[in-house]
């Protein structure tokens, strides 16, 4: 229809008419390529948002489970020391207090992995790239204390765990052995550590909830705790 109109007008030398046929069909091009666009633009972002609300699941479902094994960690060790500290206070002396996990003992890092290799840069701001990084760092950090704390243990404490208590204290039987001594010290500052840690992914688990982003106020506490004197 609008070719033969098009001829019509070109036959009849009606050059207004040309021009305006030709406008006509460019525009027509241009509004289709526009509408293109758009369409595949929404597309994008629609399964950007898709994508940026299976992460936040992810990440979420990531934090939710370290705090509740954390907690159940900490529940453990507070009580173990609590009881250990009883028992002392009685006169007695008890072999060294320890704390082991059945399984690995590195915390699992697979979804900070996964995030790192997707580049998801184009999904997360900056500032909740970076804040996660900080505490999957920090998370890393707590995994390879408490190995050193779980070497410790499996060398110095459990080869001696069945013979007499007495070989944990020192000449005048008063107190621990300085490496004893220091290795329930560590233990202690690991629970410190996982209190930090479950601090700040409470604050994360908050900000994604609400904001769909982390702020780097979410670091207070990590990595800035003093540690103890043994």
């Amino acid at each position: 229809m609008i070719l033969r109109k098009f001829m019509k007008h070109v036959r009849d030398q009606n050059w207004f008419a040309v021009t305006l046929d030709v406008i006509v069909v460019i525009t027509g091009i241009f509004l289709g390529m526009q509408v293109t666009d758009w369409n595949e633009q929404h597309k994008e972002e629609i399964e950007r948002k898709i994508k940026m609300k299976q992460v936040i699941l992810a990440i979420n479902k990531d934090l939710i489970d370290f705090i509740e094994v954390t907690e159940l960690f900490s529940e453990h060790i507070s009580k173990g020391l609590d009881e250990w500290e009883k028992t002392r206070a009685r006169g007695e002396m008890p072999s060294p207090y320890y704390f082991r996990i059945n399984g690995s003992v590195r915390p699992p890092m697979a979804v900070w992995e996964v995030i790192k290799q997707a580049e998801l840069g184009d999904i997360l701001k900056a500032e909740t790239l970076f804040t996660l990084g900080y505490f999957y760092n920090e998370l890393s950090t707590f995994g390879e204390h408490f190995v050193r704390y779980s070497i410790f243990l499996e060398n110095e404490i459990l080869p001696l765990s069945k013979e007499n208590n007495l070989i944990f204290y020192d000449q005048e039987k008063s107190a621990l052995r300085l490496k004893y001594k220091a290795n329930m010290d560590r233990l202690r500052e690991l629970d410190g550590f996982m209190s930090d840690l479950r601090a700040m992914a409470r604050c994360m688990i908050k900000e994604l909830e609400q904001n769909e982003e982390i702020r780097l106020s979410c670091r207070t506490g990590v990595g800035t705790r003093p540690l103890i004197n043994s």
